[in-house]
């Protein structure tokens, strides 16, 4: 604190006393300039009012200053903690803010707790200096949290540095099985997968159902965890290895379950026998399978074949696609898969012409010209040199378009799984095989 005593009788000499309240802080002696200076560190936190009084001396009067106001407040820091981290999703988490300031008086006022901009709560400092705020959950990830004190009358404010609060996603188990669902189709199976959670909330999300490599399908999971998807297994094995693999959501993390055995019951109605099952050619080339249908107890309807999940630019061809099938009668068709679509079968594969003349359409087109003149020319002679323009027209045409086989898009060289379907067309009834095709380059 500086007092100036201020004299029109010479410098003033003596003492300035220094009082708050008709009470002395501290005293302190003019220098010949007439300045009084007392450092004092006693002040209690809070607003203090302060009088210097100068006693006068032989050539000058006694005064006393106009009322100095003065806010004294201790410094503070902030520590912030929590009960638990890491922790589970759903889990509540306690934030405890801890202040620090000289002692000399207790802290009061808020604790501020803020995620970025996102205030998360606030909660009242203690007698100890503590504030504690529980939040409900907070969602899975890495937050980043910080406390902060506006201060008071008595202190100043505060941040803490930064927390990182861990939130991890709740674990997950699935079970897969089976079950019959149509007494008339015995190989129609509709599985089930449960997810198992240990979390307040129910799981969501889908389940996804493999057998193998192949994908079976996907299907959502319902409030009480359950996820089901209605299937056909082949009538020749009788029973498919599956597994059901969970996708998680924002409160569980995702889990797989072991690969389980479903199996299905005989076949009821009629059957579907490939023969062989499993292929292997090379990109670009066809091989013939051997169907065959039989009635079971009577059972009689016209069959639909197709196939599903083919890979790129395979395709095939039924010798019939539809075959009637007698009571107690079997019938054999044939069935030709070929890894390359020359003639731009599809919606995404297009006929491209090159000069090859292995394929037997190029053959026959390119000899078109000769069975022309063999077949024509020479029989009426009269109407030569019209054949001839025609046949140069057309060797023209040939030769533009690369008189040549069709070659189009193929297979790429792997491994695929694709079914082959039968399906009555009065009765409903269907049967299923798979099929592995291997391609080689």
């Amino acid at each position: 604190l500086t007092a100036t005593v201020m004299s029109n009788g010479g410098a003033a000499t003596g003492t300035v006393t220094f009082t708050e309240g008709g009470l002395s802080v501290g005293a302190a002696t003019l220098s010949g300039q007439g300045i009084a200076t007392l450092v004092v560190s006693t002040l209690a936190p809070g607003n203090h009012s302060l009088v210097a009084n100068y006693a006068g001396d032989g050539r000058a009067n006694a005064s006393v200053s106009v009322p100095l106001s003065l806010a004294v407040k201790q410094t503070s820091s902030l520590g912030l903690t929590s009960a638990t981290n890491p922790t589970l999703t759903l889990s509540p988490v306690t934030l405890t803010a801890t202040l620090h300031n000289s002692g000399a008086a207790a802290a009061t006022g808020l604790i501020t707790f803020t995620e970025g901009s996102t205030q998360l709560g606030t909660a009242p400092l203690d007698p100890s200096g503590r504030a504690t705020l529980t939040l409900p959950s907070l969602s899975a990830g890495t937050h980043t949290i910080v406390a902060s004190y506006a201060g008071d009358g008595s202190d100043f404010g505060s941040a803490s540095a930064p927390l990182s609060q861990a939130i991890q996603l709740r674990s997950s188990t699935v079970g897969v099985s089976g079950t019959q669902t149509d007494a008339s189709n015995p190989q129609q199976v509709t599985l089930i997968a449960a997810v198992h959670t240990d979390g307040s909330a129910p799981p969501t999300g889908s389940v996804t159902f493999s057998s193998g490599t192949l994908q079976i399908g996907t299907a959502p999971v319902n409030p009480n965890g359950v996820a089901t998807l209605t299937i056909l297994i082949e009538a020749n094995s009788g029973k498919e290895d599956v597994t059901a693999s969970y996708s998680g959501d924002a409160v569980f993390a995702g889990s797989t379950s072991p690969s389980t055995l479903i199996q299905a019951g005989p076949a009821t109605q009629f059957m579907l026998t490939v023969n062989p099952p499993t292929l292997s050619i090379a990109t670009r080339q066809h091989t013939t399978l051997q169907l065959q249908l039989s009635s079971i107890k009577g059972f009689s309807d016209t069959i639909q074949l197709g196939c599903l999940g083919l890979p790129f630019a395979a395709t095939c061809t039924f010798t019939a696609p539809q075959s009637k099938l007698a009571a107690d009668g079997t019938t054999t068709l044939s069935l030709t898969v070929d890894t390359a679509n020359p003639l731009g079968q599809g919606a995404q594969t297009s006929a491209l012409l090159n000069r090859d003349l292995r394929h037997p359409l190029a053959t026959l087109l390119c000899f078109l010209p000769a069975a022309l003149l063999l077949g024509f020319g020479l029989r009426r002679r009269r109407n030569l040199p019209r054949l001839l323009v025609l046949l140069c027209a057309a060797t023209l045409i040939l030769g533009a378009a690369g008189c040549s086989g069709l070659q189009g898009s193929s297979t790429p060289p792997g491994t695929y799984n694709f079914k082959i379907t039968a399906s009555g067309l009065g009765s409903g009834a269907t049967q299923s095989q798979m099929v592995t095709l291997t391609v080689t380059p």
